[in-house]
């Protein structure tokens, strides 16, 4: 190789290796979760903050207004174009979803392996809950819709979908006792993951419905899994707004 080409090859390897070396030493940008403490998802996304002890200086919270429809604004919707609750910011990177989000973040934050773990089938456990979610504990939620929120965007509560929901919610938290929580003390295994806090998100303020309250807690599995994320030192913060809701009754 000539001297000339050698040295050019060359520069364009140092200034390679140079914008690596830079790009890694670079300090990693600020996510933003945008989130409504009373939204199912968006509550799980804030467990997994709260409970890994994430600094606001790596993740800021922004809440959004569902009442005022700041979910389908423009400025939203150029972060998720589904305008979904929540969403996640990094730079000009958007997405959506909460269990690609809570992923996301278990991966860019270097989170402790039991939230998402690395090894392949204490995943997949993990990953079996999160895909069964969203058609089986997912789908009760017209019952939290029309007992507990309908009044506040002015709609009448539609008492067929309340029952349809309630119907889901039992059939779902009956299915968790005899399939998810018989092989392990949490969802994934023997270690609280994200599952559970996907799950707990959804089902948990249940535990004080005057309805399906007393059902959950005839489930021995599953009321004592109810009882293992209370007693988080993050619950009370991250909960305390929707448990008053359900405790009322619902928003008036």
């Amino acid at each position: 190789m000539e001297p000339a080409i050698r040295a050019a090859a060359a520069a364009g390897f140092v200034g390679v290796a140079t914008a690596v070396v830079l790009r890694l030493l670079r300090p990693p940008e600020r996510c933003v979760l945008y989130y409504h403490p009373i939204s199912q998802p968006g509550r799980a996304c804030l467990s997994l903050l709260r409970a890994a002890r994430v600094s606001p200086a790596r993740v800021a919270l922004k809440t959004v207004s569902f009442e005022a429809g700041e979910h389908k604004s423009a400025a939203f919707l150029a972060i998720n174009a589904h305008g979904t609750v929540p969403a996640l910011s990094e730079g000009t990177f958007g997405m959506g979803e909460s269990h690609a989000i809570m992923r996301f973040l278990c991966a860019r934050l270097r989170l402790p392996d039991h939230w998402y773990p690395r090894e392949p089938r204490a995943r997949a456990r993990v990953d079996e809950y999160l895909d069964w979610h969203h058609r089986h504990t997912r789908d009760g939620v017209p019952f939290f819709f029309h007992k507990f929120m309908a009044r506040r965007f002015g709609m009448a509560p539609d008492t067929l979908r309340l029952a349809e929901g309630r119907a889901k919610y039992e059939a779902a938290a009956r299915q968790i006792e005899a399939c998810f929580l018989s092989r392990g003390a949490w969802l994934g295994g023997e270690q609280i993951s994200i599952a559970d806090l996907a799950c707990y998100a959804e089902l948990g303020p249940m535990q004080w419905d005057d309805e399906l309250g007393p059902v959950l807690d005839s489930l021995p599995n599953l009321s004592r899994w109810l009882r293992a994320i209370a007693a988080q030192p993050w619950h009370a913060e991250v909960m305390a707004e929707v448990a008053q809701l359900v405790q009322r009754g619902g928003a008036h």
